[in-house]
């Protein structure tokens, strides 16, 4: 998710983004694919700057592969290394030459997205609810750790013969489990990231929604064509940071402690 500002400022800039442009190159860096989405065809409209009044806002793009796809389906990703996505501004919403002309020129840097497999053991996707009220993922691929820590609490259900002279007797099983807890957590660590990099993963750490992400799947109770996201609510309990410092830049590591927020579901031992 790209976030973009759209309106006039303080000093009589306007500032309008019109294009999302999409380049997609393969491991040799050669661009094998090419689009421009048109945008805001509801938002900022050109207007001469009256005033010295601020009237920016806040917008998105959604540029994930999945939002490519709904977008732009003929994309093949198992050739694609990495994508670049950027904001073009373009002739006025009100003017024809829009359509004709198409992207004009760059209005924001360019952004490069770089595609992983995330199919080793210790690959583990997050989504996470950002500052901005959109989620964000985040992909840890150096350590995985799962533990299961259970707890149960039990009563006893003896037997008593009250019309024999003999001792009690046990008759079966008089220990009996009345509640079982399990907690379920795990251990995340990833690379060294920069510390821009890091200072926006900070945001996972203190995020109120986090999901670990699962394979998409298809259910069998609803259309062969239609995909469900698997979300498996997370919190994060602990972060740790391990930095070091090399000559030009500082670098940190982060491990997390999670678990998971979903219930655990175990049959009653009565």
């Amino acid at each position: 998710m790209l976030y973009y500002l759209n309106g006039q400022t303080g000093d009589r800039q306007v500032i309008e983004a019109d294009y999302v442009v999409f380049e997609f190159y393969d491991v040799n860096n050669t661009q094998i694919n090419f689009f421009e989405q048109q945008i805001n065809f509801s938002g900022t409209t050109y207007a001469s700057p009256t005033g010295y009044t601020d009237t920016l806002k806040i917008f998105s793009v959604p540029c994930g592969p999945k939002d490519i796809d709904n977008i732009f389906a003929s994309i093949d990703w198992s050739q694609v290394a990495y994508y670049r996505v950027q904001l073009f501004y373009s002739w006025p919403t009100n003017s024809d030459n829009r359509i004709v002309y198409g992207a004009v020129g760059p209005l924001s840097e360019a952004f490069y997205f770089y595609l992983e497999d995330n199919c080793g053991p210790e690959d583990t996707r997050l989504a996470f609810l950002n500052n901005r009220g959109g989620y964000d993922y985040f992909t840890f691929t150096r350590f995985r750790e799962d533990t299961k820590k259970i707890s149960r609490s039990t009563f006893n259900n003896r037997y008593y013969a009250t019309n024999l002279s003999s001792p009690d007797r046990d008759f079966g099983r008089t220990l009996k489990t009345f509640n079982t807890d399990v907690e379920r957590e795990f251990v995340l660590e990833s690379d060294y990231l920069s510390e821009s990099y890091g200072n926006w993963l900070e945001q996972l750490f203190y995020s109120p929604q986090v999901y670990e992400m699962k394979e998409d799947y298809i259910s069998p109770l609803d259309r062969q064509d239609k995909y469900y996201k698997d979300l498996r609510p997370i919190q994060v309990l602990s972060t740790e940071v391990v930095t070091i410092n090399t000559k030009h830049r500082k670098l940190n590591k982060y491990r997390i402690t999670c678990k998971y927020a979903d219930g655990f579901f175990v049959n009653k031992g009565f």
